[in-house]
């Protein structure tokens, strides 16, 4: 039986640019292969970003959110950083601390390894000196937190 939500589930303002196509569902469903199951505003979310224009570009050059207290914030994130390690991107994935980029990497690797790639195969996670990254081993795609 579905567990009944209270209050509203998703953004109550959004404000974004207008567009008609958006790869933030290849972003989704990569992630969602890895065992875990994006929630409805999550995926409202990464459509949002990952709106592309006629020519492929981004329409939004930059995001923000005022997200209150609820879990699953980073979860966004992760599924964009995902989606830009299979697509011969690069990412940057800061944090104010140091702790939450280092847990996103660690989920990461661990996602990337859940949905069937293989470490020294497919991806490469290096961890040094406080830097962490993930390389892309096909084509130099990399994630750095």
């Amino acid at each position: 039986m579905d567990e009944v939500r209270l209050g509203k589930q998703t953004p109550t303002i959004c404000i974004r640019q207008p567009y008609s196509e958006s790869i933030g569902t290849e972003a989704v469903d990569l992630y969602n292969r890895s065992g875990r199951t994006a929630q409805d505003w999550q995926v409202l979310m990464v459509e949002d970003i990952m709106a592309v224009d006629d020519d492929g570009l981004w329409i939004h050059m930059k995001c923000g959110w005022s997200i209150p207290r609820r879990n699953g914030k980073s979860e966004i994130l992760i599924m964009r950083v995902l989606w830009d390690l299979t697509h011969e991107r690069r990412c940057l994935y800061t944090a104010h601390r140091e702790s939450t980029s280092a847990s996103t990497w660690e989920k990461v690797t661990r996602l990337l390894t859940k949905i069937g790639y293989r470490e020294d195969e497919d991806f490469k996670a290096y961890k040094s000196a406080g830097r962490r990254s993930i390389e892309w081993l096909k084509d130099g795609s990399e994630a750095v937190a």
